[in-house]
């Protein structure tokens, strides 16, 4: 089996947690996880990349 470079740097033990923790996550819970990581919101004005206005 090939591994992430995700499942490499944190491990089997913690992997194999976060795998169990998205699994038992409400609806609600992992939406508000994928926003938290949404590259679109990450940037230093809100938002990445081209912006329509310019």
């Amino acid at each position: 089996m090939v591994n992430s470079e995700q499942k490499k740097e944190l491990g089997e033990k913690w992997f194999e947690k976060l795998q169990e923790e998205v699994a038992e996550a409400t609806p609600e819970a992992f939406e508000d996880f994928r926003a938290m990581i949404d590259p679109d919101a990450m940037g230093p004005d809100g938002k990445e990349g081209i912006v329509d206005a310019d």
